[in-house]
């Protein structure tokens, strides 16, 4: 059982500065006891709906400690105020013996996540999607119908029906699922206890606009979290073992904003709805370690807004190399060699560039000689030193006017 969390009281008198964006001294986070706090940040928003003002309840700084990164805003007293201090190592405690600040932070997170989702939707493709969970479900569905993803198209149209049994869509959509009875298969494996489910590669876990009540937790394997917009099929995330993903229509009871695809062969641990809220007494540690990688996603869901804004389509993959070994927490400053777990075209659709411009892009990349691909088409880097400089110059070349040919 965790322990009672010590917590400390720190006061800032009006104009102070509580914490600086980019300062990698994030070790705590706040809640507000008594004041008003502004936050700030250079360049995209750190709000979702609502204000960046921060008044008695609201709390602060958490994606910077929890994900150990620096941080990503600006903390301004603009009263008198009163904070009450904590780190990561005591949430556990926190989730145990303050359960509705636990949760309410791991809520927040959730909107978050969602809102920069749609914020980067926008941004990399001028578009919000089909408008609707239907239309959304419907959408991804026929993509991967016009794509020969068979598989993937039909568990899309099976679910579309389930969701949506009155849609006006729905007999046509039964004729498709028969016309493909042959790549109709069940979509996962049992394994040793009714928690454990087996997916092989391009199998999908849920689909975008399909409602959901269970998150999953990966063993082994990978899987790659997508969008489907104007026909494009854009990665957001690949996940590795240990990673969560599926929180978010658990924590809203809202549809799924985006689709779980296998990545390879890959085994998940399934977590339900009415499980997962008695979790906070019995496994504090679970909710701890979803929080910390929710935070993680925040933090680099706000990298990838950065890179979404650099215009050349070279500089943005480089960049979006180097956001990768951040997450992965490996040191860039050493000169050494790295494999990356995708090849040129998940990194293009990872990095939103469009699908007609997929293979000049990939053939460019591949000329500057900063990096090569294994013989399985992984991409290495020889020395991760030359990615912090290729982004620099590209991010100061964009400053200048353009990039040098």
């Amino acid at each position: 059982m965790a322990e009672r969390p010590q917590l400390s009281i720190v006061n800032y008198r009006q104009g102070m500065y509580i914490v600086l964006e980019g300062n990698r001294d994030a070790e705590r986070f706040f809640i507000i006891q008594r004041g008003t706090v502004q936050l700030t940040k250079d360049g995209i928003p750190v709000q979702q709906e609502s204000s960046s003002v921060l008044n008695a309840g609201d709390f602060f700084g958490v994606v910077a400690a929890m994900a150990q990164k620096s941080q990503l805003e600006t903390a301004q007293a603009v009263t008198d105020v009163t904070l009450v201090a904590t780190n990561c190592a005591q949430f556990e405690g926190l989730i145990q013996f303050n359960t509705p600040i636990a949760m309410k932070i791991i809520q927040q997170f959730s909107r978050r996540m969602r809102y920069l989702n749609n914020e980067l939707t926008k941004l990399t493709l001028h578009s919000i999607g089909s408008g609707n969970d239907a239309g959304a479900l419907f959408a991804v569905a026929e993509h991967y119908f016009k794509q020969a993803k068979f598989r993937i198209a039909i568990y899309a149209y099976k679910r579309f029906i389930q969701c949506y049994p009155q849609d006006p869509r729905v007999a046509d959509v039964d004729g498709k699922i028969r016309s493909l009875v042959q790549h109709d298969k069940p979509n996962y494996r049992g394994g040793s206890t009714p928690f454990i489910r087996h997916y092989s590669t391009d199998c999908p876990v849920f689909i975008e606009g399909e409602s959901g009540d269970e998150l999953f937790i990966i063993q082994s394997g990978a899987v790659k979290i997508t969008k489907v917009i104007n026909n494009d099929e854009v990665i957001l995330a690949l996940l590795k073992p240990g990673d969560i993903f599926g929180e978010m229509s658990i924590l809203e009871s809202k549809a799924r904003s985006a689709s779980a695809i296998a990545f390879e062969e890959t085994t998940l641990m399934v977590v339900q709805k009415q499980n997962f809220e008695g979790m906070a007494a019995t496994q504090p540690q679970v909710i701890a370690r979803l929080t910390r990688l929710l935070a993680e996603r925040i933090w680099f869901s706000y990298k990838q807004l950065e890179n979404a804004l650099i215009k050349d389509h070279v500089g943005r993959c480089f960049d979006y190399l180097l956001i990768q070994l951040e997450r992965a927490n490996f040191p860039v400053t050493t000169r050494a060699s790295y494999t990356f777990n995708f090849g040129l075209e998940e990194l293009a659709k990872m990095a939103s560039i469009p699908e007609n411009e997929i293979r000049l892009i990939s053939r460019k990349l591949l000329e500057n000689n900063r990096l090569s691909l294994l013989g399985d088409g992984k991409i290495i880097v020889p020395d991760v030193t030359e990615l912090v400089k290729l982004s620099e110059y590209y991010k100061k070349a964009q400053a200048r006017g353009g990039v040098r040919k």
